[in-house]
């Protein structure tokens, strides 16, 4: 089995677990304002930019990761990423520094469960078993995460507008801080694991919190309960 259908039907197979996707709690990151805000990484890694098409969900309003006008009239848009040198990329399309704002953090901390919609690139015909995942990079004081979907997250959906939607659970360990002493730093970043090669583009949109359906809770908890049972059996 090639690594991208292992990937895919490991993706597929998540969808046992969560039947459902959550509700959006609050949007992190889906103006062009908001996205202009990712920086420049390492010579090699990806570039990106803010564009107005492709445009997931044709939102003017700036999400809460915007660190100078958040919530404020932006301009619809996303973030085109254009791969560079790396085949795993967590470097390049991080945010600004989000160690200042308190209600980014504290909604990241009440729902660290984060989907986002992006775009599927075609595969270039030159390359053999190939693969593309995008994950997470949170890149913090509490330290550094690379965070790829878990089978316990709700699976890929294909929101039919050109647009695929993907879900990541970030770890409690990477949000210790926050509602203490607060991170002394804290970026929020896009993670890439693929072969597709320099040059390849996609774009990335409405970075946003998740509520996981109380159907989706529902099955969480019957899976943890049918455990319990198979031990004391």
């Amino acid at each position: 089995m090639s690594r991208i259908t292992w990937l895919t039907a490991a993706v597929i197979a998540g969808g046992l677990f969560v039947a459902t996707t959550g509700a959006s709690a609050a949007v992190l990151y889906t103006t062009q304002q908001d996205f202009s805000q990712f920086q420049v990484g390492a010579v090699g890694s990806a570039t990106h930019t803010a564009v107005a098409t492709p445009d997931s969900d044709a939102s003017t309003t700036n999400g809460l990761g915007n660190t100078s006008a958040a919530g404020g009239a932006g301009t619809a848009g996303a973030m085109t990423i254009v791969m560079g040198t790396f085949s795993f990329d967590n470097s390049g399309l991080r945010s600004a520094g989000e160690q200042g704002n308190a209600a980014f953090l504290t909604e990241l901390k009440a729902h660290p469960q984060v989907s986002f919609d992006f775009t599927q690139p075609a595969t270039p015909p030159t390359v053999t078993g190939p693969f593309f995942q995008l994950g997470i990079v949170i890149n913090s004081s509490d330290g550094f995460g690379q965070d790829f979907p878990l089978i316990t997250d709700p699976a890929i959906v294909n929101l039919g507008n050109g647009f695929m939607r993907e879900t990541v659970t970030i770890p409690a360990s990477q949000l210790a801080s926050i509602g203490g002493a607060g991170p002394s730093f804290f970026q929020f970043g896009i993670l890439i694991n693929s072969n597709f090669g320099a040059g390849t583009t996609f774009t990335v949109d409405n970075i946003q919190t998740v509520v996981p359906e109380p159907a989706s809770i529902g099955l969480l908890a019957l899976g943890g309960l049918m455990g319990l049972r198979r031990r004391r059996a």
